[in-house]
C-alpha cells in the first residue's frame, strides 16, 4: 500500500499531465492502481472527485487568464454529446454492477486503450459520419461507465481539430461532464454513502498546484509534442497492465 506523500506525489503528476493534455488522471491513474490491486469501484471513488476538480479549475483558469473558452466545439456535437454519450454512461455503470466480479479489467482496460491507439490514425483519415459518430458518441459513453477509460476515446474524438488549444478546451469541457456523469451514476447505483472519504483541503492545494504547472508546461509544448504525449500515455498505461 502507498505512504500518503507516494500518494500525494503521484496525484499532482497525474494532474499535471491532465492540465496539459485534457485528459491523464483517469487513463493512467486507473490502470495505475489495477495494478496495485484496488478495486475497480474504488478506483473510480478515488480518482473520479480529482479528475472533476481538476477539469473544473483549468476551465476557470482558461475563463479568466487565458480566455480560450471561445474556442469550444461547435453546438451540434455538444447536443450529440449529451444525447447519446451521457447516457450511455448509465448502461456501462450497471454493466459494472453485475458483472464486476467475472471481469478481468487489467485486460479489459488495456483493450480499451490499445483499441483507442490502433483506431486512431483510421480516424484522422475518415471523417465519420454522423451515424458513426453517434455511435462512437455511445461507445464512449458506455465504456467510460464500466472502466473509467473513456479518455482516451474521447481525446479521440476531438483528434481531428486542428490546434493544441482548441483541443484541450474541448476535451476539458467534456470530459468534465463524463467524469461527473459517471460519478454520479456510480454513486447512485452502487449506493455508496461514504462518497466524500476521499476529499480534503491537501487534496484541493495538490491539484491547483498541478493545474497551475501543468499550464505553465503547456505553453512550451507544440501541437507535435502535444499529441506524442498523448500517444506515449496510451502504451505506458497499457504497458503497465499487460505486463504489471
Amino acid at each position: 500500500m502507498l505512504s500518503g506523500f507516494e500518494i500525494s506525489l503521484i496525484t499532482l503528476f497525474l494532474v499535471i499531465i491532465q492540465s496539459v493534455i485534457g485528459v491523464g488522471i483517469l487513463v493512467i491513474g486507473t490502470p495505475f492502481y489495477l495494478y496495485l490491486d484496488y478495486e475497480i469501484t474504488e478506483v473510480i471513488l478515488i480518482l473520479l472527485p480529482i479528475s472533476i476538480t481538476c477539469s473544473l479549475i483549468n476551465l476557470i483558469f482558461f475563463r479568466f487568464f487565458k480566455n480560450k473558452l471561445k474556442d469550444i466545439t461547435k453546438y451540434n456535437i455538444a447536443i450529440k454529446f449529451f444525447l447519446y454519450c451521457l447516457p450511455a454512461i448509465l448502461i456501462g455503470v450497471i454493466i459494472l454492477k453485475e458483472f464486476h466480479s467475472l471481469i478481468n479489467f487489467d485486460y479489459v482496460v488495456s483493450f480499451v486503450i490499445l483499441f483507442s491507439f490502433f483506431i486512431f490514425k483510421f480516424y484522422r483519415k475518415n471523417m465519420l459520419s454522423k451515424k458513426i459518430e453517434k455511435i462512437f458518441l455511445i461507445l464512449i459513453g458506455t465504456t467510460h461507465g464500466f472502466t473509467n477509460s473513456g479518455g482516451t476515446l474521447l481525446s479521440l474524438f476531438f483528434s481531428n481539430i486542428k490546434t493544441k488549444n482548441t483541443s484541450r478546451v474541448n476535451i476539458t469541457i467534456f470530459y468534465l461532464f463524463l467524469a461527473l456523469f459517471q460519478y454520479l451514476f456510480t454513486i447512485y447505483i452502487f449506493k455508496v454513502y461514504n462518497f466524500y472519504e476521499y476529499l480534503n483541503y491537501n487534496l484541493l492545494i495538490i491539484i491547483l498546484s498541478g493545474v497551475i504547472i501543468g499550464n505553465f508546461i503547456f505553453k512550451y509544448i507544440d501541437q507535435k509534442k502535444f499529441k506524442l504525449i498523448i500517444n506515449l500515455l496510451v502504451i505506458i498505461s497499457c504497458l503497465f497492465l499487460i505486463f504489471g
